[in-house]
């Protein structure tokens, strides 16, 4: 891991040029350099980069980064042109950590990512509206997440919900509890909105037919 206490880090090293360098973490967001003219034709083996500044996710270098399987990326993406993650065929985990203003998801954002089975959310504002492709599992942290609406219930897939430190959210959406998928939700640090999700247990217990998709349970901290 590389540590720095500046804002950023730099990173000067010719990191696609190194055959062996599988995971690159660390501390503070992290300024990629582009692949350049001596750099190999084929992608790097690169696997995990934790954490890069938005502006480094350029198309040359997530391309040359096509057997990313976790990136994590830190810093206001409202400006972030999502389609360049067309080239992480193989990415099952992507996080992103503040943004100032809503984050908007394209419509083609799950097309992008058809593997992607981890979406963590730490202190982003977007429109729920805007997730009805998503995965697996769902990690929202963020302390003004006041309200849960929506008609329908934008997460057909999900599995596994997690809410962290969510102060301010007074109920789960109550839809959660149709979910052929759900097979467990986590509450950290997240208590006003206990008895709905003890509520959409209940429920989710009731409706329980198929042993293969059988609800774990809820856990709380």
């Amino acid at each position: 891991m590389l540590i720095t206490s500046k804002p950023t880090i730099d990173v000067k090293a010719d990191i696609w040029n190194m055959p062996q360098l599988r995971h690159l973490r660390t501390n503070k967001p992290a300024k990629l350099p582009p692949p350049t003219t001596s750099t190999s034709s084929t992608n790097s083996y690169l696997q995990t980069l934790s954490l890069v500044a938005p502006e480094s996710c350029k198309e040359d270098v997530l391309e040359k980064a096509g057997n990313l399987k976790k990136l994590s990326v830190k810093g206001n993406l409202t400006a972030f042109e999502f389609k360049v993650l067309k080239f992480l065929e193989n990415l099952t985990r992507l996080n992103d950590d503040k943004s100032d203003k809503a984050l908007h998801l394209p419509s083609a954002f799950f097309e992008y990512l058809p593997y992607l089975k981890k979406l963590t959310l730490s202190k982003t504002r977007f429109d729920w509206n805007e997730v009805n492709g998503l995965g697996q599992v769902l990690w929202i942290e963020m302390e003004d997440f006041e309200s849960w609406e929506a008609s329908n219930c934008p997460f057909p897939r999900l599995r596994n919900l997690v809410l962290v430190s969510c102060l301010n959210l007074e109920a789960l959406l109550l839809e959660l509890a149709d979910l052929d998928y759900l097979q467990e939700m986590t509450l950290d640090n997240t208590s006003k909105a206990v008895e709905s999700a003890k509520e959409i247990e209940h429920k989710r217990k009731e409706r329980q037919t198929d042993p293969e998709r059988e609800y774990q349970g809820m856990m709380m901290h």
